[in-house]
């Protein structure tokens, strides 16, 4: 993909920009006058722990891990996540980052259980997201203070607090007005609290433990922490859809925030995929007008302007990235006749790597010719002959070239694949082309 980002700059809102007819002109909104508040809610997203997977263990030591939902009828419905899960399985002690690109790549937010001493945390039969309402500033500072990125770092994602809460998110809610009592149960999971501590189950995924007295203190109130579960049960993903379509919950826009600008580069990159490619290729699809809408801020960029103070840095007044509808090269008629012969020509030493790589002995599996920079002419022409596609989740690939070749040999197909690319890079350079192999 071409590496070049636009920066676009938030307008801010006039002091006359909101009428009511009976009073007048009003200005802004009480969250847009103060720098401790904001129009917008941020997940945190942090460095995986295996200490705080959502298993729960029998008197034996064994463990299992916690479904989505407490009755099985309603967690069935997550089957294919958990496939996803299974054959593309995240690292266990995965950095920030790459939890952020999974995000993307799921296009929801996972709802979990916040696992603490091998406890959920979360109450009720489902899990929830959880988001702050602190402004920018003030995570940057907490991140700093708590300095544990299995807990925290700054790497989020922010929606418009006034879309979350019509999606169903609400603010925690923190302590109660008597005692904490919970249902007795065999096993650490679900936890449901009593009907006298006054809260509904549908509601007790926004419970927090509170207790500002005694020897051990429990206190979060200052992570300002909002919820969301799908109390309806009607998502088909274990989680907030972002940027997956959904027939109930849309948002208009996002923003991711990242550290460094080839971060930034790297986000961009991933979100023109699922643009281009519609669909995932586990067969769930995108919310392509939230995607378009969604915005990079790099905290690098931001912390080094001139006359940035971090204590007023809202989300609201910073420059963000932005893919531009338009970056790819277009083709002309040259390069699309040029096209045409170079793959005629690697198809041919496709085919003639596979005759001379016999199936015996080898595993199954499939081979595919990758496409590094899809915005390119080159890239675009393939695109433009039906010869290239784009696949959420997968990247960019030659669709006429590879596959399993009729045999599902692994070898034979890697074999023509290789060949393939080998004539390729001679009569299309400049272009990365590169092999990517899956066994059966």
């Amino acid at each position: 993909m071409n590496k070049k980002f636009y920066w676009c700059t938030v307008t801010p809102i006039s002091f006359t920009s909101f009428t009511d007819p009976r009073r007048g002109p009003r200005c802004r909104t009480m969250a847009q006058l103060r720098i401790d508040m904001s129009d917008w809610v941020i997940h945190f997203v942090h460095r995986r722990d295996p200490e705080n997977d959502p298993v729960q263990y029998d008197e034996s030591g064994d463990g299992e891990v916690i479904p989505f939902h407490a009755e099985p009828d309603k967690d069935a419905r997550f089957d294919l996540w958990r496939i996803k899960d299974e054959e593309r399985p995240l690292e266990p002690d995965a950095d920030a980052f790459s939890v952020l690109l999974r995000i993307i790549d799921d296009g929801h937010i996972r709802a979990g259980w916040s696992m603490r001493n091998g406890r959920p945390t979360i109450y009720g039969p489902r899990p929830a997201c959880c988001f702050t309402e602190m402004p920018l500033f003030a995570l940057l500072h907490y991140a700093n203070v708590r300095g544990n990125a299995n807990a925290v770092d700054v790497y989020g994602i922010a929606v418009p607090k006034a879309e979350f809460f019509q999606a169903g998110g609400r603010p925690a809610i923190y302590g109660l007005s008597g005692k904490h009592v919970e249902i007795e149960s065999s096993s650490v999971w679900p936890r449901i609290l009593r009907a006298e501590c006054g809260v509904a189950e549908v509601e007790q995924y926004r419970y927090v433990a509170m207790n500002l007295v005694g020897n051990r203190p429990i206190d979060w109130s200052h992570e300002r922490e909002w919820r969301w579960a799908d109390v309806q049960d009607r998502c088909e993903c274990p989680g907030l859809p972002l940027w997956t379509h959904d027939e109930h919950i849309r948002f208009s826009k996002a923003i991711i925030i990242v550290r460094t600008a080839s971060e930034c580069e790297r986000v961009l990159d991933e979100l023109g995929q699922r643009i281009d490619s519609r669909l995932h290729n586990y067969g769930y699809l995108y919310a392509r007008e939230t995607l378009k809408n969604t915005r990079v801020l790099v905290l690098d960029d931001a912390l080094s302007r001139p006359g940035r103070v971090a204590a007023t840095l809202r989300i609201d007044d910073l420059p963000l990235c932005e893919l531009p509808e338009s970056v790819a090269e277009v083709p002309d008629r040259a390069t699309i006749d040029r096209v045409r012969v170079a793959l005629a020509a690697a198809k041919d030493a496709a085919d003639r790597a596979a005759a001379m790589n016999p199936r015996s002995g080898d595993v199954f599996g499939f081979a595919y010719v990758m496409i590094g920079d899809p915005r390119s002419a080159i890239a675009q022409a393939l695109l433009q002959l039906n010869e290239a596609t784009a696949v959420g989740g997968i990247g960019y690939k030659l669709a006429n070239i590879g596959g399993s070749y009729h045999t599902g040999s692994l070898g034979q197909a890697e074999s023509a694949v290789d060949a393939a690319i080998t004539v390729l890079e001679r009569e299309l350079p400049g272009v990365m082309f590169y092999k990517r192999t899956v066994w059966d």
